[in-house]
Formats: structure tokens, sequence, C-alpha cells
């Protein structure tokens, strides 16, 4: 959420309209990336304060359960993008474009490793 909110001031600056093509695309990619991440990670939470109350379904609901993580996996992908990208982006204005990409790959490969390669396929190794 912080990141969306950071993202929405970025327009506003007076130096936006200089922006490059690319710094635009990588901009905008993060931007809607946070979005989506922002509406899938609060969704579950959302579900368990409308749905458990009003219609009486049990808040532990195996459906429910599984909706909810599909959610969230969705919602870590969205914000993976949307931190690889806003790293690229920020890196542009400050290096260029070939530095901005390395950086970005770096993230989205510590990324992966860290929120996906780790609880899939390390840990599965302990018989989990």
């Amino acid at each position: 959420m912080v990141l969306f909110a950071f993202l929405l001031t970025v327009p506003l600056a007076t130096s936006f309209p200089d922006l490059a093509i690319d710094e635009r695309v990588a901009f905008y990619v993060a931007f809607a990336s946070a979005a989506a991440a922002t509406v899938l990670l609060v969704a579950p939470s959302v579900h368990q304060r409308v749905r458990a109350p009003i219609s009486g379904i049990p808040r532990q609901d195996p459906d429910h359960v599984r909706t909810a993580v599909r959610l969230a996996i969705a919602g870590t992908v969205a914000a993976a993008l949307a931190i690889s990208a806003v790293t690229y982006f920020v890196t542009t204005l400050v290096f260029d474009n070939t530095t901005a990409g390395l950086v970005a790959a770096a993230t989205a490969a510590l990324t992966a490793w860290t929120w996906f390669w780790l609880p899939l396929l390390s840990f599965a190794r302990d018989g989990d």
C-alpha cells in the first residue's frame, strides 16, 4: 500500500512529462501491479468481515480458504512485479537503462528465490 501511495504522487512531479517512454512504461507497470497487489492481498480479510457475519457461512470453509490462498498468491506475484518495475523506474532516474535492467533483474531474482523458490522447492525436502 505504501508503494501504491508513493506511485500516486509521481505523475504530479513537474519532471514527469520529461520521462522517456521506457520510464513511463515501467512506472505504469509498477502502478498497475501495486494497485492489483493491494486489492488482491486485502481481499481475503475483506471476505472474512463481509461474509461470515452476514451469510452465516463458517469462517473456516475449505473453499473460502482455498480462494483466500489463491488471492494471496496472485497478490504476492503482483507485488513482486510492482517492486521489480519500481526498482527499474527509480534506477533509470539515477543511472542508465542497462544498470536499471540489471538492478531490476536482480530484484526479481531475489524476490523469486525468497518468496517462491524457498517455500515451494527448498522446504519441500523437509517432508511437509
